[in-house]
């Protein structure tokens, strides 16, 4: 069973892990910071948490690309078709 995890990151987590990324030193500036969402790592559906370790700056490239894939895989979690294992 997967725990139930809500959703919503506060703006000023996000804001934090944006920052921590730019610190580690990943190329992201502040004023191109509307072409990154905040998502999950691990996906809630597979697992995952709200915690900041598990949170990451996605561009836009890649997030047109893989929430697609996601809910798929979440889909098919959820028809017993894919195991969490396999998932993440």
């Amino acid at each position: 069973d997967i725990a139930y995890c809500e959703r919503d990151v506060t703006t000023q987590q996000k804001d934090e892990v944006f920052s921590a990324y730019r610190r580690a030193g990943y190329k992201l500036s502040y004023e191109q910071r509307s072409s990154y969402k905040i998502d999950h790592y691990i996906p809630l559906c597979a697992g995952g948490s709200n915690n900041n370790e598990n949170l990451w700056p996605q561009h836009l490239s890649i997030y047109n690309v893989t929430d697609s894939i996601e809910k798929l895989g979440c889909d098919k979690m959820a028809q017993g078709r894919v195991s969490q294992a396999r998932f993440v």
